[in-house]
């Protein structure tokens, strides 16, 4: 819709904020002039990707962290001629650095660059078990030369069934290992490899399995990638295998998107019996909750709470997501009540978050209450206002109160005392994250930052992290410290919720309410100013290129992509006119 406004400015803050990536002159304020220069050149040299550079310049710098924060790149990337007992060494001496598990990879990747004995082979994975598939093949192959037969055939198994490979390195797989390697391995590998839809390696799989399992798989691929044939296909698999739990998915999958979502949900109602292929029910989720939620609008809703139930989870955002889902089902839409208590409570007792324990308390309190158990009902909504940050427990809180409303009640805050800030900056970690900071190196920053917050579990530590970022005007690493901070049960309200952070910018049109800004730019961003999505939305208040266009040219402002990460204030700008229109458009809901 064609909008005109008027201006008027808002000023909702005067932090500074950096307008583009900062260069560090040497010499640095935290190291020597040699090391500075050292430092930066190792990272120019990273940049361009010359590695014997990097530990060249590692190599001439004094301070420990940052050279260490050199050679922790170079560790994280093949082809930097790194030794197995490089990577070892370091790991040992900077367990707690960011990584650890990038670092690992690479030296069992490093065992494949360098003859290593089979005993030594053997010994290094007697205290760790492989992580890639070059590590789990080395194994093996050490393992079979050793006589260790079983052993070593199970390893191969598992790098052929988990990982990746190129295609001349199947073929060597293959020439060196097959007769290790089973049918059932072959047909394990096809699955995975068509659940996570990597259908040209699926194809080349189809020659190695039988006629059963070639037809379901053929069926799987034509579904999955929606090739001509797909329903023929189908129809020739065996019957002893159309219930098998991967076709079911694909094949619903396949119908959904071509809008027969009726015919769709009767195959994911339908419990697997084949077990040709293994069930992922990690994949299969997020269809299961589309078609719930179509089966709900049609007003179908018990195969609804089949979709929900169904699940196939116990634990994390799937396993949350499903039991709330079903609950919520049973209690709004099946007045079952009491199979809706029971979901709640499931949901309440296998999640360990803040956010979805208070949910899970709240909802068992509306089923109670459902129930005619007012004063159960009340015990439930007592353990959700137990997290008052969190928005059931904030519902919880307002059920609680006799007019329906109540003022809420923050737990106090840690404040650390200059002896406790001390003990932070001493560490390691921190000292990487201001040499990182320095060097306008945003990416790397974070990384020990969030490394960091995840290690501490002390509050007052946490809070002085989280200080430590406000006094490097960095709020998103503010923000994204508390909520760590807050996922652990440690309530930092006025670290999460930063109240002078926003750059002073012109607010266009109608005004909008500065909480709904900073709000928004907190949920999107984390006043992140130069953050961007996967989607390609950037800045301050996460605006799409497009958008940002559409609404420069129609309040009168030139419109400038680069300014949409370099300029908060004009993000703001943009973003806040763009909110503005849309409560507008939508009556201020």
């Amino acid at each position: 819709m064609a909008v005109t406004f008027a201006l008027s400015t808002t000023v909702l803050g005067a932090v500074p904020i950096p307008l583009t990536k900062p260069t560090p002159p040497p010499p640095s304020d935290l190291l020597s002039e040699a090391d500075g220069h050292a430092l930066w050149d190792g990272l120019d040299a990273r940049e361009k990707g010359k590695w014997m550079e990097v530990r060249t310049f590692a190599r001439q710098i004094s301070d420990p962290t940052a050279q260490a924060i050199l050679n922790w790149l170079r560790f994280q990337k093949e082809g930097t001629g790194s030794t197995v007992a490089e990577v070892v060494a370091f790991q040992e001496q900077y367990p707690h650095w960011p990584r650890q598990d990038r670092l690992s990879r690479r030296a069992e990747e490093a065992l494949t660059d360098y003859p290593m004995r089979d005993a030594d082979v053997i010994a290094w994975f007697a205290t760790r078990d492989p992580l890639t598939g070059e590590g789990k093949v080395r194994l093996g192959e050490a393992l079979l030369n050793s006589g260790q037969q079983v052993d070593g055939a199970t390893w191969i198994q598992r790098a052929w069934v988990e990982h990746q490979f190129s295609r001349s390195r199947e073929a060597e797989i293959l020439k060196k290992y097959g007769a290790h390697l089973p049918a059932q391995a072959h047909e394990d590998r096809l699955n995975r490899l068509i659940w996570e839809q990597r259908f040209a390696d699926g194809r080349r799989m189809l020659q190695l399995v039988n006629s059963e399992a070639r037809a379901l798989a053929d069926a799987r691929l034509k579904l999955a990638s929606r090739s001509r044939g797909a329903e023929s296909a189908v129809t020739r698999v065996p019957t002893s295998l159309r219930a098998d739990a991967g076709l079911l998915f694909d094949h619903a999958r396949y119908l959904r998107r071509r809008g027969q979502e009726q015919t769709a949900i009767p195959l994911l109602l339908t419990p697997p019996t084949a077990t040709h292929s293994i069930a992922r029910p990690d994949r299969a989720w997020t269809e299961r909750k589309i078609l719930a939620r179509k089966a709900l609008k049609e007003g179908h809703y018990q195969e609804a709470y089949g979709l929900a139930t169904g699940h196939g989870h116990n634990r994390g955002v799937a396993f949350a997501e499903g039991e709330f889902l079903a609950g919520w089902i049973a209690l709004q839409y099946l007045n079952d009540s009491d199979r809706a208590f029971v979901h709640f409570q499931t949901l309440a007792a296998g999640v360990t978050t803040p956010i979805s324990k208070s949910r899970g308390a709240y909802w068992m309190g509306r089923a109670a209450e459902a129930r005619g158990r007012t004063d159960e009902a009340r015990g439930y909504y007592r353990q959700a206002s137990s997290y008052p940050t969190t928005f059931y427990g904030q519902l919880a809180t307002s059920r609680l109160s006799s007019g329906g409303s109540a003022l809420l009640q923050l737990p106090t805050a840690p404040s650390p005392t200059a002896a406790q800030s001390g003990v932070l900056a001493a560490n390691d970690m921190v000292r990487a994250f201001e040499l990182m900071n320095e060097a306008g190196e945003d990416s790397l920053a974070r990384s020990f930052v969030i490394e960091l917050a995840n290690t501490l579990q002390d509050s007052t530590a946490l809070a002085a992290l989280a200080d430590l970022m406000v006094e490097r005007e960095l709020p998103n690493l503010s923000v994204r410290v508390a909520k760590i901070a807050a996922g652990r049960g440690i309530s930092l309200p006025e670290r999460s919720y930063p109240t002078a952070v926003l750059p002073a910018f012109t607010q266009v049109g109608k005004p909008v309410e500065p909480a709904l800004v900073y709000g928004l730019s907190r949920q999107e961003s984390e006043f992140n100013p130069r953050a961007i999505s996967h989607a390609g939305a950037r800045g301050l208040m996460q605006l799409m290129p497009r958008t940002a266009r559409a609404v420069a040219r129609q309040i009168g402002v030139p419109y400038q992509r680069a300014r949409l990460t370099d300029d908060p204030s004009y993000n703001a700008t943009l973003g806040s006119a763009h909110l503005s229109d849309l409560l507008d458009d939508f009556a201020g809901s």
